[in-house]
């Protein structure tokens, strides 16, 4: 629901061959999650019944991996590479927006 949200709420790029929606989503999901991380800390995360909320009940409904594998399942079938570059884009854009995260906040020192 938080993915088909930010889809209708930014313009897709012409030259963009999957969702930028799913991409933001994922994106924003990732850099969530290092906050929670530096802020909470992955124990009290796991061990705290609202920590599970956070993660994967609203982080959750915001991030999609149903919608990141039909895109990248569409893209194999015509042009291969291109999946390829769509599943970096989003899993090492997404660590890359933990860590950032975990940067700004705190979870490697400063």
């Amino acid at each position: 629901m938080g993915r088909y949200g930010l889809g209708l709420l930014l313009v897709q790029p012409a030259w963009l061959p999957f969702q930028i929606g799913t991409l933001m989503a994922n994106l924003i999901g990732g850099f969530v999650a290092g906050v929670l991380f530096s802020v909470l800390g992955p124990a009290w995360l796991k061990a705290n019944p609202l920590g599970l909320f956070l993660m994967t009940g609203v982080l959750g409904g915001l991030t999609t991996f149903s919608a990141f594998t039909a895109e990248g399942a569409n893209l194999l079938l015509d042009k291969p590479l291109l999946a390829l570059g769509h599943a970096l884009v989003h899993v090492l854009g997404c660590l890359a927006a933990f860590l950032l995260a975990g940067k700004l906040f705190g979870l490697f020192g400063q």
